[in-house]
This record gives structure tokens, sequence and C-alpha cells, in this order.
């Protein structure tokens, strides 16, 4: 059986006890059918739907487990479809973040070589100066 922790905002405050537990098990149920599409889809994620209105975001993936935190059924779905188009999308823009990355490597390389330069420069810059000045005075 699928682990579902919390409960939805559609359980029924009069007979809690009942619904509690049919809750759940539609959670489990739902989160069963979600893990299912990700394994059509060849996704090598688990869906672990765990609401929690208290957190600051609607679902998140750490690791290889997406957290969904919506109560709402047609949310979780919403926000599952979001996590994996992101997850799939970061595939793409992977190549572009390593070039990029590797460009402002290089970049800052050549910066910090033109900075030693010019810092090796200043003192030798500093002493001609010093010596054209003091040749002035006896002109």
């Amino acid at each position: 059986m699928v682990a579902v922790q919390g409960q939805d905002r559609f359980s029924n405050s009069a007979s809690k006890g009942v619904n509690i537990r049919k809750t759940k098990t539609q959670l489990a149920l739902v989160q069963k059918q979600m893990q299912d599409c990700l394994n059509q889809l060849g996704i090598n994620l688990v869906v672990l739907w765990k609401p929690d209105i208290s957190k600051s975001v609607h679902g998140e993936i750490k690791g290889n487990v997406i957290f969904l935190y919506e109560s709402m059924k047609a949310e979780a779905w919403s926000t599952l479809t979001h996590e994996v188009t992101e997850y799939k999308l970061q595939a793409v823009t992977r190549p572009y973040r390593i070039l990029i990355n590797n460009l402002i490597e290089t970049v800052e390389k050549s910066i910090y070589a033109e900075k030693e330069q010019f810092i090796d420069f200043l003192p030798k810059m500093i002493e001609v100066i010093k010596e054209n000045r003091s040749g002035e005075s006896n002109v």
C-alpha cells in the first residue's frame, strides 16, 4: 500500500473516524494513480502526496521524490504536472547552464589574470613616476 500522510479538506467532521480512513484511502489511490503516470512516462521519481497547507510551496522535488502539499485532488494533480514539467525542463536547460557556468569561469579567470598584471604594474608605475618627479626638481 502507498503511504499517505495528512488529511484532505473534504473530510466530514460529523463522522470523522470513518471519513479520515476513507480520505486516506482516497489519497492513497490518487497517489498510486500519480505514481503509475510517472512510471508510464519513464520518470524515475516517487510521488508523495502529503497535504500540508502550512507549506509556502504547492510542491517540490527533493532528491528523487516529488512532494505534493496541496490538499485538494485537482490542485495536487496540477502541482504534479507542474513539478514533472519543471523536472523535464531542467534536463533541457542543463546544457545551457553548463555553458554559461563555463563561460563565467573563463571570463573570471581572464579578469583575474588581468587584475594580477595590473597589481604587478602599479609598483613599477609608482617607482617610475617617483624617479621622474625627483629628476624634475634638478632641472
